[in-house]
C-alpha cells in the first residue's frame, strides 16, 4: 500500500478511493482507517453486498498511522 500511495502522489493524484467489504475483510478494512481512509458516499456502482466506499487525502498521507 504505501508504495501504491507513493506513486500516485508522485504521479500528482489527490486522493486514492477503494471499495471494501468490512464484514469479510475486518483486518483489511482496520489497516485502511488507520491509514487515514475515511468513508465516503457511494462513487460507483459495484454490485458487491455489503459493500463499503473509502477515500484517502495523500496531502495528508504521511505513512502508517499508529492508532
Amino acid at each position: 500500500m504505501d508504495e501504491a500511495i507513493a506513486w500516485a502522489k508522485r504521479s500528482g493524484y489527490t486522493a486514492m478511493y477503494l471499495d471494501t467489504v468490512p464484514a469479510a475483510f475486518p483486518q483489511a478494512s482496520r489497516i485502511y482507517q488507520a491509514m487515514g481512509f475515511v468513508e465516503v458516499k457511494r462513487y460507483n456502482d459495484n454490485p458487491v453486498e455489503n459493500v463499503e466506499f473509502f477515500r484517502l487525502a495523500l496531502d495528508r498521507y504521511d505513512g502508517v498511522s499508529s492508532k
